[in-house]
């Protein structure tokens, strides 16, 4: 398995670019309530038999693939949805894979640099 998965190929859209998708505009977090979950449920063992598998590509991802995740919107979103726990649990993930990221760090990258220390 490569990072296809999360990547896509062509014109056909990996899963990053589809599960952590909210609409702006009118606050809706309804694909990333099932996309973002869905993801977590792919690197959980619990779920998965290739969960380590599915762990290693998506700590292999660029940051700019992260960010299209937007992890901050969710996680920073008011409210109790299903998305913010997921994308919490898809940082640590992501940091679990990266040891020489820190949590300031990724921050950082995600939110594009514009946080102060």
């Amino acid at each position: 398995m490569n990072r296809i998965l999360f990547q896509g190929i062509g014109k056909l859209k990996g899963l990053i670019s589809f599960c952590g998708k909210c609409d702006e505009e009118t606050n809706s977090h309804l694909i990333c309530t099932i996309g973002l979950p869905f993801l977590v449920n792919l690197m959980s063992y619990d779920f998965n038999i290739e969960a380590q598998n599915i762990r290693d590509i998506f700590g292999e991802c660029k940051m700019h693939e992260i960010r299209m995740l937007n992890l901050e919107q969710h996680i920073i979103g008011k409210g109790q949805r299903g998305c913010k726990q997921s994308a919490l649990q898809l940082v640590d993930y992501y940091l679990e894979k990266n040891l020489s990221l820190s949590v300031n760090e990724l921050v950082r990258e995600l939110l594009g640099n514009d946080v102060n220390e």
